[in-house]
């Protein structure tokens, strides 16, 4: 098993003290040698070093203990080489651009007979399971909004939509950053703990090191450090429940509640229609559906989906239009028909969501 290590902050901060320990699982501690690496977020870059070495023989690693890089966001990973060779291209954390922005991802676990289709947007570089998972999951956020980033609520949502598909797989930890918030996914084994005033002493289970952050930190300062296992004896760790995606923002997870509460905040003008994905539908309808996105989502009644989404009611009237005109029925719920009917205000409307089954009027 591979381990994972992640850092989110309020205010940006170095790592040196957790790496210190997490270092020594790579071949000390623990037997992960088959190459390690870490990346971190400054001012919308990011900075990342990897090794095919193992970290307690790594220079680069030696360095990073010793440079005290500041950053709202970092992830480091070591390997214990399950798919692929020992090498750089096959070394965690990966990178990708996606909406003009950094895209830093992680895995630990082992994913079988995963090979998804790729339309060439992002393509693997390596061999392993978890860059492929990386290269799928960006297609689909793209698919998704092909020109602007979410909010990051939105993104957690659809996040878990992904996440839950690929997971049908095997075993899929992983941490993931833009370098806006840090995404969380627990299978198996992931635990956090958050550091806040008033701070105290921690103490690493790997090494005989100790530090007293409240000599290194101000009280407005937070930070939550993610890992693998524990990485101090002497602090509470939170233990991650196996299937929970979880959002690090400003060095705290973000409640399920807040979230849910910014997802329907964002979706107030968002009018969503699914559609089975039928060969007449992909080549005869769908080119001429404008104004809006589509994506593919998950398979139902094992027949393929795709997701339509618009911000546009003109836009929507035509899709249903065009759908009509093709004998492709679909199902709009009650609350939906008020809203598109004008019964009640913009500030109670929810999104509305059409479900398309093989007849007319039948429901997913």
């Amino acid at each position: 098993m591979c381990q994972l290590l992640g850092m989110n902050c309020n205010t940006p901060t170095d790592i040196c003290f957790s790496f210190e320990g997490f270092h020594m699982r790579g071949g000390q501690t623990d037997h992960h040698k088959d190459g390690w690496g870490i990346a971190f977020f400054e001012r919308g870059g990011c900075r990342m070093f990897v090794d095919e070495k193992a970290t307690i023989d790594s220079p680069i690693a030696d360095l990073v203990r010793r440079y005290p890089i500041r950053s709202m966001n970092v992830i480091a990973h070591i390997r214990k080489a399950t798919q692929g060779s020992v090498s750089l291209l096959n070394t965690h954390p990966f990178m990708r651009e996606l909406w003009g922005q950094y895209w830093i991802f992680a895995h630990n676990g082992n994913l079988a007979e995963f090979d998804p289709p790729l339309d060439g947007t992002f393509q693997p570089v390596g061999q392993t399971d978890s860059e492929r998972a990386f290269c799928w999951m960006l297609q689909q956020l793209r698919g998704r909004s092909p020109s602007a980033r979410p909010p990051l609520a939105q993104l957690r949502g659809w996040l878990a939509e992904i996440t839950a598909q690929i997971a049908t797989h095997g075993e899929f930890n992983f941490l993931l950053s833009n370098g806006d918030g840090l995404f969380v996914h627990c299978a198996t084994r992931l635990s956090y703990v958050v550091r806040q005033a008033p701070f105290t002493v921690a103490h690493l289970k790997d090494q005989d090191v100790t530090v007293d952050f409240s000599q290194v930190t101000t009280p407005d300062d937070r930070v939550a450090v993610i890992a693998t296992l524990p990485l101090t004896d002497n602090e509470e760790w939170t233990t991650i429940e196996p299937g929970s995606l979880l959002l690090f923002v400003d060095g705290a997870p973000v409640p399920d509640h807040q979230a849910a509460q910014e997802i329907s905040m964002t979706a107030l003008s968002t009018l969503t229609i699914k559609v089975h994905a039928s060969p007449e539908f992909v080549e005869h309808v769908l080119p001429d559906l404008q104004d809006g996105r589509w994506s593919d989502a998950p398979p139902q009644r094992g027949l393929p989906i795709m997701i339509g989404q618009t911000e546009s009611e003109a836009a929507f009237e035509s899709w249903t239009a065009a759908l009509d005109s093709a004998g492709i029925g679909y199902e709009i719920p009650p609350p939906a028909r008020n809203a598109m009917a004008g019964d009640g205000d913009d500030a109670t409307r929810v999104e509305i969501s059409v479900g398309r089954g093989p007849g007319a009027g039948q429901a997913f």
